[in-house]
This record gives C-alpha cells, sequence and structure tokens, in this order.
C-alpha cells in the first residue's frame, strides 16, 4: 500500500462508523469498590525490544494498554473509531482516508498527526514484510490518504492490527511514545527480557494502574489463582492459554 498525509478537499461523504456495542463492555460490579491498582499475570515473556512485533499473548494486551491503532474492531466484528475518527474510500476502494481526531498527543506531549503516523508505519514496515509501501507525509495535517495495493469495499481489518499501531519516537518503542490509554511507569527486565511492566494511565485517575508480572516457565499460574487478594505475589487476573490453568479455573465457581 502507498501513504500519503494531505490537506482536505473534494472527498466524499463520510460514511457513519460504526458505534461501540453495549454488548461488548463488561458490567462492573455495584458493590465493590473501584480497583486503584490491578494484578495482571500473563504467561509467556513479554518482549520490548520492537514495537510493531507480536510474539506472545502477555505481549498483545500489554500493547494494546500502550498504543492504539486508526481504527478498533469490537467483539461484535464492527469496526469503530480510534485515532481516526472518520474514514471513507473513493468508488474503487483503492483509496482510503482518514481524518485523524485534533488534538491528540503522546505521552511525550508530541502532536499525533498524520505525519506521525506515517513515521510509525514507516518503521512497522521496515519491520513487517506484510506492510511494504511507501510514505509521504506533510507536517501537522489531520488527513491521512492510503492507497491499497489490494481495494477493497470495506475497510480492511489491517487498519486495527497491533503491526499498525502508532508509536511515537518515529515508531520505536520506548518511554514517552505511547498513544494509549497508558504509559510505562516503571520496567523490570530478567535475562534480556521485560519481566514486570508497571502502567500508568494517561490521563490521572481514569483507570486503575496495571503492575503486568511476565510468567516464566518455572511457574505454575494454578498458585497465582490460588492466592487471596492481600497476598502482594498473587494477581487479580491471569492471560494465559495454558490448558493446565484453563481447566483448573473451569472447575472453580469464582473464576466462572
Amino acid at each position: 500500500m502507498i501513504l500519503a498525509a494531505c490537506a482536505p478537499g473534494g472527498a466524499p461523504a463520510d460514511p457513519v462508523p460504526a458505534a461501540g456495542s453495549e454488548a461488548c463492555l463488561v458490567a462492573a460490579d455495584p458493590v465493590a469498590p473501584p480497583l486503584a491498582d490491578v494484578r495482571i499475570a500473563v504467561s509467556g515473556p513479554i518482549v520490548s525490544d520492537a514495537a510493531p512485533a507480536v510474539a506472545t499473548l502477555g505481549e498483545r494486551f500489554t500493547r494494546r494498554q500502550l498504543f492504539t491503532s486508526l481504527v478498533w474492531i469490537d467483539c461484535a466484528g464492527r469496526v469503530i473509531p480510534g485515532l481516526a475518527e472518520r474514514w471513507r474510500s473513493d468508488a474503487a476502494g483503492e483509496r482510503w482516508t482518514f481524518d485523524l481526531r485534533p488534538k491528540q498527543t503522546f505521552a511525550s506531549g508530541g502532536s499525533i498527526d498524520a505525519e506521525a503516523v506515517s513515521a510509525a508505519w514507516t518503521f512497522s514496515t521496515s519491520r513487517n514484510r506484510h506492510w511494504s509501501g511507501l510514505v509521504d507525509a506533510a507536517p501537522n495535517r489531520l488527513v491521512l490518504e492510503v492507497v491499497l495495493r489490494e481495494p477493497s469495499a470495506r475497510l480492511p481489518p489491517l487498519f486495527a492490527d497491533l503491526a499498525l499501531a502508532v508509536v511515537g519516537n518515529e515508531g520505536r518503542w520506548g518511554p514517552g511514545g505511547e498513544s494509549g490509554g497508558y504509559q510505562v511507569e516503571s520496567v523490570i527486565t530478567r535475562s534480556g527480557s521485560l519481566s514486570k511492566l508497571v502502567l500508568m494511565p494517561m490521563v490521572a485517575r481514569s483507570r486503575p494502574r496495571l503492575s503486568i508480572v511476565a510468567s516464566g516457565s518455572d511457574r505454575d499460574l494454578r498458585d497465582l489463582l490460588e492466592r487471596p487478594l492481600a497476598d502482594t505475589t498473587g494477581a487479580d487476573v491471569v492471560f494465559t492459554r495454558d490448558p493446565v490453568a484453563l481447566d483448573y479455573a473451569r472447575g472453580r465457581a469464582e473464576f466462572m
């Protein structure tokens, strides 16, 4: 695909993006007070050296908190606004135009505009063969134009893919480049891999603070589920595909 930043003008009427579905929301406990901190255990390591690359379940969850795509796909499979508030295509479905939300910034304070998106995608294309293309951006513009190699009548889901999430610092993972709801507060590495990551919400007190711990092969996730909430070595949430841990949780009423 070919990407270009451009000024508004001469575009057809915008389609109405799908609204988020209420069915996709998880109801909060009406009795329990909101948590200020949530402890999350993920199976496998969290690798932090290349933002577009996603190798593990824990990495996918973590990057969804830190980085945002132009659009999202909700649990019903509908495309909803992300960094882009509107989008449209030409009659052939080859040229897609995105209108970015105004006044969006990275954690560093830098503007999220067409130039920043193009810079992030340039880095992504250099690391992922699936996104090969040419990027030409003009600064301080909120309109991004994409020419697809394979035309599509519907907006391709690739624009919601983590490989095209927008990362600051010219697409290089690091503090200040976050575009999502959270930013990195602290990092602990072990043997070259990220073992614990603490995330704080971009807007203070809008969401709980997240402590994400990567469980190694030497830790049994069932032990984390058994620990009481008062135990700081336990976890409030566990992300895993481990069949042993999943079977164990299915047999416990408190995890249903």
